[in-house]
Parts: C-alpha cells; structure tokens; sequence
C-alpha cells in the first residue's frame, strides 16, 4: 500500500474540497496552491463541512530529514495537505517537476486564517 493521499484519511475527496493534486518532492507531497486566498478557501470547505483535516508546512529540512527518519516520512505522506513552506522546496519543484510551487508559509497561513477566524466567528484551539 502507497502513501496516503490528501483526503483519504477523513474520507473526502481532493477534488471536491478545491485542493491541487500534489507534487512529489523527493517522496513528499506538495500541493501547489497559487495564493494563500486559494489555501484558507480549502480550510473553509473542509471546516463548512465539519471535518478534520491535517496540514503540514513543507521546507527543505523536513525533507532532507524525512530521508533518514522513516517515521517523519510517514508523518508527512499522511497529512492530508503538504503546503510549500521554504523556497527551497519550490526550487526543487521547477527542477524535479518542470514547474515550481508558490510558497504558502504556515506561519503566514496561521496569521492569515486567524483573521478569517476573527471575521467568521470560528473559534481557534491551539496545542
């Protein structure tokens, strides 16, 4: 059995929440959003239909890393969203995928939907 792809575990489809298919970047998977507005309409979708959902930010450490620890290799093929978190995880795309992805930095799409947060009247649990 592969990977587990983004949807598979809270049993939604990709597709019908908005979501890019992914990118393989050296066996993790990115997905390329254009904006952060793309992103949080995700995060919406997901959340308008009550279910849980698990995104990771991907930078070029978590990848170098998740070469030598099979269990954050695990971690990363399983969350159901890889957002591009370093430059160097877009450079790597344009080289291994003949196109680039545009970052989408956790910590700014933390800032920018608890703003969205605050406007809908969401309220925000932090572990």
């Amino acid at each position: 059995m592969g990977p587990l792809m983004p949807g598979e575990r809270t049993g939604t489809g990709r597709a019908s929440l908005g979501i890019p298919e992914p990118l393989d970047i050296v066996g993790v998977p990115v997905v390329p959003f254009e904006t952060y507005d793309q992103a949080l309409q995700c995060i919406e979708g997901t959340l308008a239909r009550r279910q849980k959902s698990f995104w990771v930010a991907i930078n070029p450490q978590k990848c170098h890393r998740a070469w030598h620890e099979k269990e954050l290799l695990d971690v990363l093929n399983k969350a159901d969203v890889g957002i591009c978190d370093g430059v160097g995880v877009s450079i790597a795309s344009r080289m291994l995928n003949t196109r680039g992805i545009k970052r989408i930095t956790g910590c700014d799409l933390f800032f920018r939907l608890a703003a969205l947060a605050a406007q809908k009247g969401w309220r925000v649990f932090m572990l």
